[in-house]
């Protein structure tokens, strides 16, 4: 199985499985690092990152419907792959939200 193969059967439903983490040689971490998909049904894909969730894929006529946290669209992409692709640049590339105490 290599990278791009990470799904397997598991009883009736097919499990997909985290890419595995690695670090390029530049040093910095490959995107989607640490990123596990699942897929909860035949047409909806959850991702999350150490517990975290991160946004869901559906598949609704014939595309597929990235939205992130908040179920704001990122967009709608022909595959699978390419929807999540571009959940996880979207959520890597966000800034982070920073609380401060207001006086």
């Amino acid at each position: 199985m290599n990278d791009h193969d990470s799904t397997r059967a598991v009883g009736r439903r097919q499990a997909v499985l985290p890419w595995r983490e690695s670090t390029p040689a530049a040093g910095r971490p490959r995107p989607g690092a640490g990123v596990s998909w699942a897929r909860v049904d035949e047409t909806l894909y959850v991702a999350s990152r150490r517990g975290t969730y991160l946004g869901y894929v559906e598949n609704k006529y014939g595309r597929f419907h990235a939205l992130d946290t908040r179920s704001v669209q990122i967009g709608w992409f022909p595959t699978l792959v390419a929807a999540m692709s571009a959940l996880v640049e979207h959520v890597d590339s966000a800034r982070p939200i920073v609380l401060r105490q207001v006086d």
